[in-house]
């Protein structure tokens, strides 16, 4: 009788590894949050690149996958230091040029302010991976649960932030797009509303992304799926910007502001 050993007999037949990319480092991931937060005000005035709030998030959401709550805070407000450091950097010259405060005081009073204000983007990290699950599995697929916790959480820590202490409501996703096709959303279901859809869409890249680290082989449905969600939304957007949603009822007014 010949025996056949089990580890000869498994080879001839080898379960089929899926190709995937490795991830990040956590200092990498770190670093690619801070950064990614610092591109996200390039999408508002003056440079005006739109694309930018669709793809910040989603670089921010993807850092998150397999992360704890805890680590998901630091990554958010990583995300938010980045955002805001660079969005609110015009209070230096305010502190210096009309406050009167030497360079290094004007500086550390707006690294304070940006460090604060991206607690509201901790937060929102902290939440959303805190709903979907923790995270914790370093392998956990990126699926719809996350991507709604991710949106929700935005949303609420963004709308939080434009009330709370009297609010500052600044570099909100949903002022980006008033020069993108999903500005026509703003008139319909105002800017927290336009901020859900532009957070979603974004967890759909993210999503996509995800599809192809894991199988970059079978992209066909997720490719099918995005690009759907991309067309309806940027279609209708475009559609309802067309609309006149007001109408002149008398003489225009001049009106002068000083600052």
């Amino acid at each position: 009788m010949t025996l056949i050993s089990p580890s000869k007999t498994l080879s001839k037949n080898p379960a089929p590894v899926p190709a995937t990319v490795p991830r990040l480092s956590p200092r990498w991931r770190l670093l690619l949050a801070l950064l990614a937060g610092a591109a996200l005000p390039l999408a508002f005035a003056p440079v005006g690149f739109w694309p930018l709030s669709l793809l910040s998030p989603a670089v921010l959401l993807l850092l998150l996958q397999g992360s704890t709550p805890r680590r998901a805070f630091v990554l958010g407000w990583l995300f938010g230091l980045g955002q805001f450091g660079v969005g609110v950097s015009w209070l230096y010259e305010s502190f210096t040029l009309f406050g009167g405060a030497v360079a290094p005081l004007a500086a550390f009073i707006t690294f304070i302010f940006a460090a604060l204000v991206a607690v509201y983007l901790g937060l929102t990290a902290w939440l959303a991976t805190w709903v979907s699950g923790g995270n914790a599995a370093a392998g956990s697929a990126l699926g719809g649960r996350q991507i709604a916790a991710f949106t929700g959480s935005w949303v609420f820590f963004e709308w939080l932030r434009g009330w709370v202490f009297s609010g500052f409501p600044w570099l909100d996703l949903g002022i980006a797009q008033t020069a993108s096709p999903l500005g026509g959303f703003l008139p319909v279901v105002g800017e927290y509303g336009t901020s859900f859809i532009v957070v979603g869409l974004a967890g759909a890249l993210a999503w996509f992304a995800e599809r192809m680290r894991q199988s970059p082989q079978k992209l066909g449905p997720s490719a099918f799926v995005l690009t759907g969600a991309l067309v309806f939304f940027l279609g209708l957007g475009s559609l309802l910007g067309r609309v006149a949603w007001t109408h002149p009822t008398a003489s225009p007014l001049s009106v002068g502001i000083a600052q």
